[in-house]
């Protein structure tokens, strides 16, 4: 009989969590695309996109500025967009 010394019980430990972890990564981003989870980014509608070009809002809006920022902001709030997640100050909640 061969004896398993504990550094190959080890290594071997370390292998099967390393290729445990990473099926269930792969599996994970797989499935989300079809879950319909919530994405941090916003996906606006075509009368929003005509807004926000109304505002003078266009595409690449980077390098970000201050003053890119303020417009950007502004333009949103005047087209009724809210990021995905944001927090309102005033009650807090989620919108």
């Amino acid at each position: 009989m061969k004896r398993i010394s504990l550094r190959n019980l080890a290594g071997a430990g370390i292998a099967t969590l390393a290729l445990t972890v990473s099926a269930v990564g792969i599996g994970a981003s797989a499935g989300a695309a079809d879950s319909g989870a919530r994405h941090r980014r916003a996906h606006l509608t075509a009368d929003q996109k005509q807004c926000l070009s109304d505002h003078g809002i266009t595409r690449p809006i980077r390098p970000l500025t201050p003053e890119k920022v303020t417009a950007l902001k502004a333009a949103a709030k005047a087209c009724g967009i809210t990021r995905p997640g944001a927090t309102t100050a005033a009650t807090g909640s989620v919108g």
